[in-house]
């Protein structure tokens, strides 16, 4: 076929594809050009999921009437001069498509008054041509009306999702601009119905509060951190508030909604130890940096960004939340959850809690460590274990629970976690010293991998070897395990290999190199560890609980499960009617 030039009107349609995906993306572009705008208030407007009308209203700088023809011409706009300026930018906008590419796929009313104006100005514009051009009597400020969204392109409407689906996005999208941006008063009608309202007073935890809910805002701790190339600051939820997906994972970058695996990654490792598997935090947090460190136009809808040192940047965020929650997150205290409950008095018999071998002896056993040069951003740095108390262990509970006194009262520790913690730092600092044992499998196990993860291995076979784990490959989809941690437990080999194999088949992120060594440092803990069952005498606790206070972080297992609870001397005298 002979090579033609597309119609102008057929190449506007494609283009705008690449920025209007959905109701949510013509919500995003205007509402950022009103946040240009210097504006102070921005009502947001839609009727069936926006596909009939979205309606945004602003009381910013509007557009001159001269101006307003030209804002529906495509790579138009007032952000940029020249190409150094995308080093400068501090606009939301700044590429001149939004409108156009809203014209190309809609029927759209577009009314604005600066304040140099007598009067304000509307046109009417379909399919990217001007219909009508009037002038009108209005407030300062802009208001955008879109109406038919897609009604020229039929195949892009039928693979929109319910009303109820793309309204949901555009609450979501609405309360991100709302914690990105709490200076702006912002208003959400759906269906007639008002969903958003919020005071635009600038305080971000009023605004949390008004779009989240109060209780929840009251739980958060607040960040800040500045190091003189980025700057961090907002709230995150503590570790016993989690959600089960990531929709609550908000941050900007330069006041910019974006999408980053960078800083979600970062995000996420640095509650490594807080959360469990599965659970992830709430976060309300902006980056503050230089436009020269990062490069926003990566995509045409800017959702991206590309920093010049992502290193950096991914050490920052993660050190900045992880100390954060370090200084903040005190020993759990387990009081509101028992002080209202009745506990019968049973006798089942007398049972032993000791035996003469040993259970806990320690048993990770490394070799006197000289260097620590894995990663120089290892967790290690990260944790202070100032805040855990002094304990004399008193019993034990179902062979599972240590029973504890301490200054504060009774504390309770899950034996396996604790356990599990004090082995799985002391693997974490002898990764990258060759420190750790291996022991040969009488059996070689092969595992079948895909060729990329093949090559993320054949980088990482040198830290592996070195660490406990012997690994082959065999061709370029057959990796070939041949040892494991000699601290692993006979009864507990299978369960060790199953983990490696799981992990590599489904976890292996090839960007995270430590996150691989901390995932196998954690199962390797797992399966060195005393379990819940095993019965251990007082010596054995109290060795326990002292390795536990050394633990750089001793509250969480590995996973995330907390190791210790505290009931103080306060609340058990309450809970026996006792005068404090």
């Amino acid at each position: 076929m002979k090579i033609k030039v597309l119609d102008p009107l057929i190449a506007s349609k494609i283009a705008a594809g690449e920025v209007i995906e959905r109701p949510s993306s013509v919500i995003k572009e205007l509402v950022e050009n009103s946040i240009d705008a210097n504006s102070k208030t921005i009502e947001i407007e839609i009727i069936n999921g926006g596909m009939d009308l979205i309606k945004i209203t602003d009381d910013g700088n509007g557009i001159s009437k001269e101006d307003l023809p030209l804002a529906i011409e495509r790579h138009a706009t007032s952000k940029i001069t020249n190409i150094d300026d995308l080093t400068r930018l501090t606009s939301m906008g700044f590429r001149g498509e939004a409108l156009a590419s809203i014209a190309a796929v809609s029927q759209m009313e577009l009314s604005s008054k600066s304040p140099q104006s007598i009067a304000g100005s509307n046109i009417q514009v379909e399919n990217s041509m001007i219909l009508n051009e009037n002038p009108i009597s209005m407030v300062n400020g802009t208001s955008i009306m879109v109406s038919n969204l897609f009604y020229n392109l039929p195949a892009r409407k039928k693979f929109m999702s319910t009303q109820k689906s793309e309204s949901n996005r555009i609450v979501r999208l609405i309360n991100h601009f709302c914690v990105t941006h709490p200076e702006i008063k912002f208003k959400l009608l759906i269906d007639e119905k008002q969903k958003i309202n919020t005071h635009g007073d600038g305080e971000l935890i009023h605004t949390i509060a008004k779009i989240l809910n109060q209780n929840l805002a009251s739980e958060l701790i607040s960040v800040s951190n500045y190091d003189g190339d980025f700057k961090i600051s907002g709230y995150i939820s503590p570790p016993h508030i989690s959600r089960t997906n990531r929709s609550n994972i908000l941050y900007s970058v330069n006041k910019r909604i974006v999408k980053d695996k960078l800083i979600t990654m970062a995000l996420e490792q640095a509650y490594r130890g807080f959360l469990t598997i599965g659970k992830f935090p709430i976060t309300v947090l902006n980056l503050n940096t230089s436009p020269s460190k990062v490069d926003i136009n990566v995509h045409p809808r800017k959702d991206e960004v590309r920093f010049m040192n992502e290193n950096e940047v991914f050490s920052f965020i993660q050190r900045s939340v992880r100390e954060t929650l370090i200084q903040k997150h005190p020993v759990p205290n387990t009081f509101n959850a028992v002080h209202n409950t009745a506990y019968p008095l049973t006798s089942s018999g007398t049972k032993s809690n000791f035996r003469e071998e040993s259970i806990y002896n320690n048993r990770i056993e490394t070799r006197e460590q000289t260097s620590f040069n894995f990663n120089t951003n290892n967790e290690n740095t990260l944790f202070t274990n100032n805040n855990f108390p002094i304990l004399r262990a008193i019993g034990q509970i179902d062979n599972t629970y240590i029973i504890a006194e301490g200054e504060d009262g009774m504390y309770i520790l899950d034996q396996h976690a604790c356990h599990e913690k004090i082995n799985y730092e002391k693997i974490i600092q002898s990764i990258g010293s060759n420190m750790l044992d291996m022991q040969l499998l009488m059996e070689p196990y092969l595992i079948d991998i895909s060729s990329l993860k093949t090559r993320f291995l054949m980088n990482k076979l040198d830290s592996l070897n070195t660490n406990g784990i012997s690994i082959d490959l065999l061709d370029d989809q057959t990796i070939m395990l041949k040892g494991v941690p000699a601290t692993i437990i006979n009864t507990k080999l299978n369960d060790f290999i199953k983990d490696i194999e799981t992990f590599i088949e489904s976890e292996l992120d090839i960007n995270d190199a430590l996150g691989t060594m901390n995932t196998i440092a954690a199962s390797i803990a797992c399966h060195s560890s005393i379990r819940a069952g095993d019965t251990i005498d007082l010596k054995e606790m109290n060795l326990l609980l002292r390795d536990l206070e050394n633990c750089n972080e001793p509250f969480h297992c590995p996973h995330g499960r907390p190791t210790i609870q505290n009931i103080s001397i306060n609340q058990l005298n309450h809970m026996f009617i006792r005068p404090n």
